[in-house]
């Protein structure tokens, strides 16, 4: 075994615990990414659900006077029949 001196087991003391740290700061930073994804997905998804119920109750609306229009167009062509 190699012997090393006050200063070089300082030194690896002091990488190890800066590689040690660094692995850990890389760990919460891709945590802190899947959080994010999944958390952003999980809105998309809702915000989609929310819009489509909105424009399908709109469009309904507009399909209901559309029929109407359609149906006061019709009857007045056959009261002038």
């Amino acid at each position: 075994m190699v012997k090393l001196s006050i200063r070089g087991r300082v030194l690896l003391l002091l990488l190890s615990g800066v590689l040690l740290t660094l692995m850990a700061v890389g760990g919460l930073a891709f945590y802190a990414l899947y959080t994010t994804k999944t958390t952003m997905m999980a809105q998309g998804d809702a915000m989609g659900q929310l819009l489509a119920e909105s424009l399908g109750g709109k469009v309904e609306g507009e399909a209901k006077e559309n029929l109407q229009e359609m149906t006061r167009i019709k009857a007045q062509q056959l009261s002038r029949i």
